[in-house]
C-alpha cells in the first residue's frame, strides 16, 4: 500500500469534530502531528470549495452564529491540513463544473478558476493569522458575500433537481395519462431506478453546461457526451439518480426549511462525487472522510465503499 499515493478530502463535520476539544492555539501543532502520520502513508490533504463555503459562511454577520467557534477552528484546521509547504499553496479541488468543462469541452473558464483560487487564498489567510483574517475579511464583507453566494446558488440547485423529478413524472403520465395518484409514486420510482433515467439526466447536464459556455453541439455530439458522462464520472449522475429517488420515495420538499441540512449535505456529495472514479487526482487515489450516510451508501453501491471512512476509522487507519 505504501507504493500508492492518496489524496484525502474531509467534509465539514469531520474538520469540526477533529479539533472540537483542541484550543485554537494548539490546532497548528495538532494538525502537524496528523500530517506526519499521513505522510508516512503517502496521503496528502485537499480542501473542497463547498466545505470552505460552509465554514466561511458561518463567520458572516455582525453577531456570532451558533457555530462560529467550531467553524473558525475547523477553518484553521483545514488551512493547516491542506497547506503544502514545498509549494507554498493550499491544495484545493476544482469545482465540479470545471471537471465537466475540461473533460467534455476542453475549456476551463477563467472566472470559475478564479473562484477556486480566491477560495484557496481566503482559506490560507486563516493559517497565517486568523485574527487578522477575520478582521480583514469582515471589513471586505467576504463572509457575507460568500453566504449570499450560497443562498443564491441553492434555489438554482433545487430547480435543477426538481426538473429531473418533474421529468420523471411527465414520462409516467405520458405513458399512462389516467394513472391514479397512489400509483404514480411507485411508477416514478421504477422509472428513476431504470436504465432510462440516467441518460436523460446526463443529456440535461451536458446541455446545460454547453449553454453556459455558449457552445452549440450537433445532435451526435450531444448524445455522445451524454453517453460518456456517467462513464467518466459515474457518481456525478448516480448522485442525481439517488437524490431523485429519495425526494420521491420520502416525499421531500426541497424548499422546506427542515430539509436545509440535508440539501447542504447533498451539495457536498455532488462536489466530491466527481472525485470518486477510476481516475487519479494529481496521481493520487481519493479517500473521503465523512459520516454522511447517503454518500457512504452511494459509494458502496458503485463499488467505492473501500475509499470512504468516518473520522474515527480514518484516525485509526493512520495509527495502524
Amino acid at each position: 500500500m505504501n507504493s500508492e499515493k492518496f489524496a484525502v478530502v474531509f467534509d465539514t463535520n469531520s474538520y469540526r469534530n477533529l479539533i472540537r476539544d483542541t484550543s485554537i492555539e494548539d490546532i497548528e501543532a495538532s494538525i502537524a502531528r496528523l500530517k506526519e502520520k499521513e505522510a508516512s502513508k503517502n496521503i496528502m490533504a485537499y480542501a473542497t470549495p463547498v466545505v470552505g463555503l460552509e465554514l466561511l459562511g458561518n463567520l458572516s454577520g455582525t453577531g456570532r452564529s451558533l457555530h462560529f467557534d467550531d467553524c473558525l477552528k475547523g477553518l484553521i484546521a483545514m488551512a493547516n491540513h491542506c497547506y503544502e509547504k514545498t509549494e507554498n499553496t493550499i491544495h484545493i479541488v476544482p469545482y465540479s463544473y470545471l471537471h465537466i468543462t475540461g473533460n467534455f469541452f476542453d475549456v476551463s473558464p477563467a472566472e470559475v478558476e478564479l473562484i477556486s483560487k480566491n477560495m484557496a487564498g481566503v482559506i490560507g489567510d486563516f493559517k497565517e493569522d486568523y485574527l487578522k483574517a477575520i478582521e480583514g475579511h469582515q471589513l471586505n464583507e467576504t463572509f457575507t458575500k460568500l453566504k449570499d453566494y450560497i443562498d443564491s446558488e441553492e434555489p438554482r440547485w433545487i430547480r435543477e433537481v426538481e426538473s429531473f423529478v418533474e421529468g420523471a413524472r411527465r414520462e409516467i403520465i405520458k405513458l399512462d395519462p389516467s394513472i391514479k395518484p397512489k400509483d404514480l409514486r411507485s411508477k416514478m420510482l421504477q422509472f428513476i431506478d431504470s436504465g432510462l433515467f440516467v441518460p436523460r439526466i446526463s443529456m440535461a447536464i451536458i446541455f446545460s453546461i454547453a449553454k453556459s459556455l455558449l457552445i452549440k453541439m450537433t445532435e451526435n455530439e450531444h448524445v455522445l457526451k451524454g453517453y460518456m458522462l456517467p462513464r467518466t464520472f459515474p457518481l456525478s449522475v448516480g448522485f442525481y439518480q439517488w437524490i431523485c429517488h429519495r425526494v420521491v420515495a420520502d416525499n421531500i420538499d426541497l424548499k422546506n426549511k427542515r430539509s436545509q441540512q440535508t440539501r447542504w449535505n447533498w451539495r457536498w456529495d455532488y462536489e466530491v462525487s466527481f472525485l470518486m472514479n477510476d481516475h487519479l487526482l494529481n496521481g493520487r487515489i481519493v479517500l473521503l472522510v465523512t459520516s454522511d450516510k447517503d454518500m457512504i451508501k452511494m459509494l458502496e453501491k458503485y463499488g467505492y465503499g473501500g475509499r470512504v471512512m468516518n473520522l474515527d476509522k480514518y484516525l485509526g487507519f493512520l495509527d495502524s
